[in-house]
C-alpha cells in the first residue's frame, strides 16, 4: 500500500476549493473563502487559504497569516513614503509611532474599510511549488518538508487540478501509525 498512495489520493479537488481572480478585495476573498469550507465533505479539515487567479490561471496563495499581515501593514503604509524615509527617521520610531496610533484607535476600527480596498493581489504569495497528480506521496512530503510549505499545487499536464496540503498528509501518516501499532497489540 505505501508506495501505491499518489498525490491525487489525498489531494482536494481544485472546485471544493477556495479560488479568486487577483482584483477581488480581502472582504471578498474571505466570503469565497467562507464559501468552501461551507461546502467541505464530513471529514475534511478546514482551508487555511485560498488560491488566487490571474487570467485563468493559478497565480498565488493566500493565507490565515498573510491576509492577517496585510490588514496590520496597510495601516502602516502611510508611514513608509519618501518623506519619512529622506528625513531619516528610524523603523523603531516608526514602529513604535505605529503601536502608540494602535493604542489611541478604537480596537478593530477601520477593519471592515481596509477589507473593502486591499486586493488578493497586492498581498498574496506566489504559487509555485507544483507536483504531479501521480507522483508517489513520499515524493510530495519530501517536498514540503523541504520548502517548508503547508501546500503544493497539483497539476495534471499544464493544468493545476488540486491542493495538497500539509494537514491531509499528515493525517494520513497519522491514520497510518495508528494502524501499525493495533496490529502489533
Amino acid at each position: 500500500m505505501e508506495g501505491k498512495r499518489r498525490v491525487k489520493d489525498l489531494m482536494v479537488p481544485l472546485h471544493e476549493y477556495a479560488v479568486v481572480e487577483e482584483h477581488a478585495t480581502l472582504l471578498e476573498a474571505l466570503r469565497a473563502l467562507e464559501a468552501a469550507q461551507e461546502n467541505l465533505p464530513a471529514g475534511r479539515h478546514l482551508h487555511r487559504a485560498l488560491l488566487v487567479r490571474r487570467g485563468g490561471e493559478i497565480v498565488g496563495r493566500l493565507g490565515h497569516l498573510a491576509f492577517l499581515e496585510a490588514l496590520l501593514r496597510h495601516g502602516e503604509a502611510m508611514f513608509h513614503n519618501p518623506l519619512i524615509d529622506a528625513a531619516g527617521v528610524s523603523d523603531e520610531l516608526v514602529r513604535t509611532s505605529i503601536g502608540h496610533l494602535r493604542a489611541l484607535a478604537s480596537g478593530f476600527g477601520g477593519l471592515c474599510e481596509r477589507g473593502r480596498h486591499i486586493r488578493v493581489g497586492e498581498v498574496m504569495r506566489p504559487a509555485a511549488l507544483r507536483i504531479d497528480a501521480e507522483a508517489p506521496l513520499r515524493e510530495a512530503i519530501a517536498m514540503l518538508t523541504g520548502a517548508s510549505t503547508l501546500a503544493l499545487l497539483v497539476t495534471r499536464g499544464p493544468n493545476v487540478i488540486g491542493v495538497l496540503r500539509s494537514g491531509d498528509v499528515f493525517a494520513e501518516m497519522s491514520r497510518r501509525m495508528h494502524d501499525c501499532s493495533s496490529d502489533e497489540e
